[in-house]
């Protein structure tokens, strides 16, 4: 293969041949790569069977599925899955990588890396996507954030920016593990801001379930150019990473996050300048944040 020819069926990501078809997918095939890409982490532990139930398909529509992705029965699909699983960890790429020997030349190419990622993040969100997640995230009575992961720092950083500016903010899954009672909270007048990155976890189409059950609005954040999740969200956010490198890199996502917090700010201006001003005042009266050396200088004239 040229290095301008596109790649064959049997190289072609699973995530994108599916991407490629999806428009002229039936129901029953939609169903099937919804189910497909919602679990993408868990399909080596389930059968065929299992999937079929799980679109509520029947076997034979399933069996269809898989040959029209170009695959000859469920085993060589789950082959494939079972590939890609293995290309994508850390442990592979180690394997695969020949970096140059020179250090900032590697630092070079990686910043290089970040800044693509960054440069593409305007060109993959979608503006009504992004007024509705701001609008969302600014009017819902609590905002709840959810992620696992390496998806559970971004969420974390959500998390820490959003309480700046508005009050009822908390991360559903929490250091304590207390899904089920916070759960049991939701109901239409909460926001979700679910952060959904690769290599993705099995429990997150599960709460986002139950999430959907209670009524509660979704702002879903995503690196996955299609994603069964999506199918529930009120608003669906894209954001680049790249597999450049060792592990993966979120610094558009992290900037996203970033962008959401000022623009819930911007958006609520007033309460959100009391409540920054209230919690200024308790830093001050708590001592807890160390002064600049340069604050105490006096101007000479």
């Amino acid at each position: 293969m040229t290095a301008s020819s596109p790649p064959s069926v049997a190289e072609e990501p699973l995530e994108a041949r599916i991407r490629a078809r999806y428009p002229g997918f039936s129901a029953a095939d939609r169903r099937l790569a919804d189910a497909v890409l919602a679990r993408r982490d868990a399909l080596l532990g389930l059968s065929a069977t299992e999937l079929a139930q799980l679109a509520d398909v029947s076997k034979a529509s399933a069996a269809r599925f898989f040959r029209r992705l170009g695959f000859v029965d469920f085993n060589a699909f789950r082959a494939r899955v079972r590939e890609e699983a293995s290309n994508q960890a850390p442990l592979h790429r180690m394997a695969q990588r020949r970096p140059s020997r020179n250090m900032l030349a590697r630092l070079a190419q990686h910043a290089r890396n970040d800044a693509d990622c960054l440069g593409r993040l305007g060109a993959v969100v979608d503006g009504d996507a992004l007024e509705r997640a701001v609008a969302l995230l600014a009017k819902g009575r609590r905002v709840w954030i959810l992620g696992y992961r390496n998806a559970h720092t971004v969420a974390s950083y959500a998390h820490a920016l959003l309480h700046q500016v508005r009050t009822q903010v908390a991360l559903l899954n929490d250091a304590a593990a207390r899904e089920s009672e916070l759960l049991a909270d939701l109901d239409q007048s909460d926001v979700v801001l679910a952060i959904d990155l690769r290599r993705r976890s099995a429990r997150l189409p599960v709460l986002l379930a139950a999430v959907h059950d209670a009524g509660a609005r979704l702002v879903l954040l995503t690196d996955a150019r299609i994603s069964g999740l999506e199918a529930r969200a009120d608003a669906v956010l894209r954001s680049p990473t790249h597999l450049a490198q060792l592990f993966d890199a979120y610094v558009a996502p992290i900037s996203l996050v970033n962008f959401l917090a000022s623009e819930v700010a911007a958006r609520t201006d007033s309460a959100a300048r009391k409540r920054l001003a209230r919690i200024e005042k308790l830093h001050q009266e708590l001592a807890d944040l160390e002064r600049d050396p340069g604050s105490d200088r006096k101007t000479v004239t």
